[in-house]
């Protein structure tokens, strides 16, 4: 991996500044750059501080991630579970011991507070929003309603 550039380094800061000033806990997190080849890029975010960003060819669509994934720094992830009767119709063996408990089937980390976020942060960064909305609805639904919802 290679060290991010100048203005990769310099938005995160601004960016984590930003979300500071209007009452996020936000830290500064790692930051990894890896280059890619196609045209758009891709993110991870690690633990809530860490980021990897595969860049591709176009920088707006490398700004665009590397907000995403600093959003994903500052928002929480919401644990999705059912009940032990809702398992057991889904052919799940149940003990005697977890009759009643919840049982955890999955986390959402692209919940509503993530894409008002991000949509706060795409707009802040004066990313063509068209563009924004394009990219992420492809990506999942949250981020277009959202969208309306910023409006």
């Amino acid at each position: 991996m290679k060290a991010p550039p100048k203005w990769a380094q310099e938005l995160t800061i601004k960016a984590i500044l930003h979300l500071q000033s209007l009452g996020y806990k936000a830290d500064l997190p790692e930051l990894n750059w890896r280059h890619g080849v196609y045209r758009d890029s891709s993110g991870h975010c690690k633990n809530g501080n860490s980021i990897t960003v595969t860049a591709g060819r176009s920088r707006v669509d490398q700004k665009l991630v590397l907000l995403h994934e600093i959003t994903h720094t500052v928002t929480e992830c919401e644990k999705k579970y059912i009940t032990s009767d809702q398992a057991k119709k889904r052919g799940w063996i149940i003990s005697k011991e977890s009759e009643g408990l919840p049982f955890w089937t999955r986390t959402l980390h692209h919940t509503s507070e993530f894409w008002d976020t991000a949509w706060l942060l795409y707009r802040w960064a004066k990313l063509p929003v068209r563009y924004c909305l394009k990219r992420e609805q492809g990506y999942r639904k949250g981020a277009v309603v959202a969208y309306r919802r910023s409006r």
